[in-house]
């Protein structure tokens, strides 16, 4: 009975081994894998929080350019459209006629600026009554645009002997925004 008993004793041991050797690997298999499964947890939550602060710095950069979109619109509203050039000459013709004095564009050219603006340097004259002269002079002035009467020559037309007819040569330098 004692080899029984030892046999027993043995088997019983042999079992108790074995169990708590697969119990152990069982225990470190399911660690590593939970290991495992919290690491791609977590490598998922910092995904998620990259892609959260992406799209609010998206989200930024879109009010960002909304606002630089209306400063852009109203800052264009300075200048002068490359467009517009003729149209805008035409203006000035016709609101100088409109206060009694001839006006007549006596040349332009174009000096190139940094960016989409250059600036139209204008040479301007106008004939008519003294008034109507300093009217044109006073419409340069105040031209809704980014400008600058650079010079300003007002006198009495030819010799000098009418006292109604006067002549302004004036040199305005105005924005022009160009697209390209």
């Amino acid at each position: 009975m004692s080899k029984l008993r030892r046999t027993k004793s043995l088997t019983v041991m042999f079992v108790t081994v074995i169990c708590a050797t697969t119990s152990f690997v069982v225990y470190v298999g399911l660690a590593y894998t939970m290991y495992r499964l919290r690491t791609g947890l977590d490598e998922e939550r910092q995904h998620v929080a990259t892609i959260r602060a992406q799209e609010g710095e998206q989200a930024d950069l879109m009010r960002m350019l909304d606002s630089i979109t209306v400063n852009h619109d109203e800052m264009k509203t300075y200048f002068i459209h490359e467009q517009d050039v003729v149209g805008f000459l035409e203006l000035i013709e016709a609101l100088g006629r409109a206060h009694g004095a001839a006006v007549t564009t006596a040349s332009i050219d174009v000096a190139k600026g940094d960016g989409h603006v250059d600036e139209l340097q204008l040479t301007i004259k106008a004939t008519g009554s003294k008034n109507s002269v300093q009217h044109v002079l006073e419409l340069l002035e105040t031209l809704p645009y980014r400008s600058i009467v650079t010079s300003a020559v007002l006198g009495k037309k030819g010799d000098g002997t009418s006292d109604n007819e006067w002549e302004g040569t004036f040199k305005v330098a105005v924005g022009k925004y160009t697209e390209s």
